[in-house]
């Protein structure tokens, strides 16, 4: 019985065309051409059909069951075994492939963009320059504190530590956001009191009213005013030589 179990078992080859995740992407790529976009289905999300659910849940499938099982095979016996189980693997990987290389994210649509326009909505509409606190009792202070810090530990971090241009390049290809998301953090770190310290030389402040970087925020403005004004009267005290005068 176990040899002709044996004999069935060698025998039974599988087929392209009756795989699960060779229909599936082929569905996927008719349903993409048919609606005319570059996007892969998407799993969740409001708005979005049934219909695309359920490929978005096939999409993630093939990547996670299919390409990404060969892809941590490290021998090549191994790699040979898999294909030869899943006929389907190279064809469907050569669609996955073209949809990724045509998947060019738009900056609007990223959520680290579409959460630092958040914060930096929440700031101008309470008239404050510190960042939201994680500590805060306020459900949206909190949960945008929360989001600042993801931005900075999942996007910008990552980038910073990356040691080659190429890799850099890379990185702003896969995250159009990039450079405005910091733009904008950097602009927050750099008005926030806190970070910078209590004290405030001279140069930052006068580097501040140059650049015209007071902005329309009244508070900012009015604190660096005041500064300005206790460092002039602190240098009308210094003699020539610049020692305060007793």
């Amino acid at each position: 019985v176990m040899a002709i179990v044996e004999e069935i078992d060698r025998n039974n080859i599988p087929i392209k065309e009756e795989r699960t995740h060779y229909i599936n992407a082929l569905k996927i790529q008719k349903w993409m051409k048919d609606k005319n976009i570059t996007k892969p289905p998407r799993s969740d999300g409001e708005d979005i059909s049934e219909e695309e659910k359920r490929l978005g849940r096939a999409w993630n499938r093939i990547k996670q069951e299919l390409i990404k099982t060969y892809e941590k095979l490290k021998t090549e016996e191994k790699k040979k075994e898999y294909k030869m189980e899943h006929p389907e693997l190279e064809e469907v990987m050569a669609i996955v492939e073209e949809i990724d290389r045509n998947n060019i994210p738009i900056k609007e649509e990223q959520p680290h963009y579409i959460n630092a326009l958040k914060i930096q909505e929440w700031m101008k509409r309470n008239n404050t320059t510190k960042p939201p606190r994680q500590r805060s009792k306020d459900v949206e202070e909190k949960s945008l504190a929360y989001t600042l810090s993801n931005i900075k530990r999942q996007l910008i971090d990552p980038y910073k530590i990356l040691e080659t241009e190429e890799k850099k390049e890379e990185f702003r290809k896969k995250h159009p956001e990039l450079e405005e998301v910091m733009a904008i953090v950097e602009e927050i770190d750099r008005n926030n009191p806190k970070k910078n310290g209590k004290k405030i030389t001279k140069e930052a402040v006068k580097e501040q009213k140059e650049k015209g970087e007071l902005g329309g925020n009244k508070q900012i403005e009015e604190m660096f005013k005041g500064e300005l004004k206790k460092i002039e009267k602190m240098d009308a005290k210094k003699d020539k030589n610049g020692q305060e005068i007793a």
